[in-house]
């Protein structure tokens, strides 16, 4: 369980949110955002469309990865249907 900034930093292996944010940001084909909400919890989202997913403490450290890859999926979606436009 995830309870605050640090576990999340501590149990995706980053030691701050400037380091959460850029491995988020590279590890993703279309660029996801991870960005905190106060103290709070995180917003995970994307430019594309403006998809967000708000996760706030405490959340499964499963259900972190779960919300990044479903807006990476929402993502290739909307890309793939502008490109037939």
């Amino acid at each position: 369980m995830i309870n605050n900034y640090e576990e999340l930093y501590k149990g995706v292996g980053s030691e701050n949110q400037i380091g959460l944010e850029n491995m988020i940001y590279k590890s993703t084909s279309y660029g996801v955002s991870c960005t905190k909400i106060e103290e709070k919890g995180v917003l995970i989202g994307s430019i594309i469309e403006g998809l967000n997913h708000k996760l706030l403490f405490p959340f499964e450290l499963d259900t972190f990865w779960d919300k990044i890859q479903e807006v990476e999926d929402e993502d290739c979606i909307i890309y793939n249907e502008q490109q037939k436009e």
